[in-house]
């Protein structure tokens, strides 16, 4: 699916062409991938210009979606787009327009790395000329820790924006959060409010803090 539209971004408007493209994992797996380029041909910022052509694709991080990197009024996506970069938003399985997909969540962390994030490498190095750069933030950030280095070959480099390395390390109140969600998973009553079978209900922390939306993205406080 292909759609063309204006984007104000900051005191200039701009045409972005954004597509949504289905990958296919190994084990079936269907994960949504969008894709976000400039309508227009050159123009770019000359500071840009040696990574025109180039591709940065983002992760997202536990809980979120790829709007992480595509808020209403922030947008890295349209920002790194506007230079003249092929910008590529995953949802990982279990996670916005890939859920829609039919993408449960995953039973490990394992398939994250050695599923989804392989499969959408090799699409985009099979429909796109130019460099791959991957940013991955927390989570997103791990993935790109724990990946075969083979599977790294074709990349230029990795971005991680807080991505845990020792996940709880030093932090006992963390430790101790992970622990009794891991054994009381099979009673715990959050799970009677969730849209879904997750471990927590995000759907509802989602509704919750859009509520409050304004006290998380406001640049004035």
């Amino acid at each position: 699916m292909t759609a063309t539209r204006r984007i104000v971004h900051g005191k200039r408007s701009l045409m972005l062409c954004e597509r949504i493209n289905r990958v296919e994992t190994d084990d079936g797996t269907p994960l949504a991938l969008v894709h976000k380029q400039r309508a227009e041909i050159g123009a770019y910022n000359t500071d840009s210009r040696k990574l025109v052509g180039a591709n940065l694709l983002c992760i997202h991080g536990l809980g979120q979606n790829r709007l992480t990197y595509d808020l209403p009024t922030i947008s890295p996506a349209n920002y790194f787009a506007e230079t003249g970069l092929d910008v590529w938003l995953a949802d990982l399985r279990g996670h916005g327009l890939s859920r829609e997909l039919g993408a449960a969540a995953p039973s490990s962390f394992d398939e994250y790395v050695s599923q989804d994030l392989p499969a959408l490498i090799n699409y985009i190095e099979q429909h796109n000329d130019g460099p791959l750069f991957i940013v991955g933030h927390s989570l997103g950030g791990t993935i790109l820790y724990s990946l075969d280095p083979q599977v790294c070959d074709n990349v230029a480099g990795f971005i991680s924006i807080a991505g845990p390395y020792h996940f709880g390390r030093g932090l006992r109140l963390l430790r101790l959060a992970s622990y009794l969600l891991h054994h009381t998973y099979a009673v715990n009553p959050l799970r009677l409010v969730s849209s879904d079978d997750s471990t927590f209900p995000i759907d509802l922390v989602g509704k919750l803090m859009s509520g409050a939306g304004f006290y998380f993205n406001n640049a004035h406080l």
